[in-house]
C-alpha cells in the first residue's frame, strides 16, 4: 500500500464501456485513514489541478 498522500492512478470503468485514469491517495483524518478500520481515499481526475493545501 503507498503511503498517504501518494496518488496512484486507477483506472475507472464506466457503464457506458469508457475508461478513465483517476488518481487516489491515502488520507489521514482524526479516526480515519489506511492503518484504522475506517479508510479515507481521496480521487481526483488531475492531482496537478488541485488547489494547495490550506487550513
Amino acid at each position: 500500500m503507498p503511503s498517504p498522500g501518494v496518488w496512484t492512478p486507477v483506472e475507472r470503468h464506466f457503464r457506458d464501456g469508457h475508461t478513465e485514469t483517476w488518481w487516489a491517495a491515502d488520507a489521514r483524518l482524526s479516526g480515519y485513514g489506511p492503518d484504522s478500520p475506517c479508510r479515507l481515499v481521496v480521487a481526483t481526475t488531475d492531482p496537478a489541478s488541485l488547489p494547495e493545501k490550506a487550513t
